[in-house]
C-alpha cells in the first residue's frame, strides 16, 4: 500500500560499516568500493544511505514520479563503473541495491 520511500522513514538508521559487516564482509568486496557504490546509489536516487538496505529495489528507491532522470543517472554511473572494472555487466539484471553492489564493486 505504501511505497518503499514511505516505509524507509520507519527504519532504524544503520551505519555503513555495520551494513558491510552484515552483508558483504565475506564477499570479497573491498570496503571502500562498497562505500563508494552505496553512496553513489544514495546520491543519484536521493535516498539517505543509512536507511537503504541491500534488498531494496532501485526503481522503488527512485520514486515513481521521477524515475527517469534518477535511474538514467544511476545507469550512467553503472556503465562508468563497468568500464573501470574492465568487465561486461548485464545492466538489465541489476534490480536491487545488492545487485548493484555485487556486480559493480571490487
Amino acid at each position: 500500500m505504501f511505497g518503499l520511500r514511505f516505509k524507509m522513514k520507519a527504519r532504524k538508521p544503520v551505519e555503513l560499516d555495520e551494513l558491510f559487516e552484515l552483508h558483504y564482509k565475506d564477499s570479497g568486496i573491498d570496503f571502500r568500493s562498497f562505500v563508494s557504490a552505496w553512496l553513489d546509489i544514495s546520491t543519484y536516487l536521493q535516498v539517505p544511505p543509512k536507511l537503504m538496505r541491500p534488498g531494496d529495489d532501485l526503481v522503488d528507491l527512485a520514486g515513481q514520479a521521477i524515475i527517469q532522470p534518477r535511474m538514467e543517472n544511476l545507469t550512467e554511473e553503472a556503465i562508468e563503473r563497468e568500464q573501470k572494472l574492465g568487465r561486461r555487466i548485464c545492466l538489465d539484471k541489476i534490480e536491487t541495491v545488492d545487485d548493484f553492489i555485487r556486480q559493480l564493486s571490487v
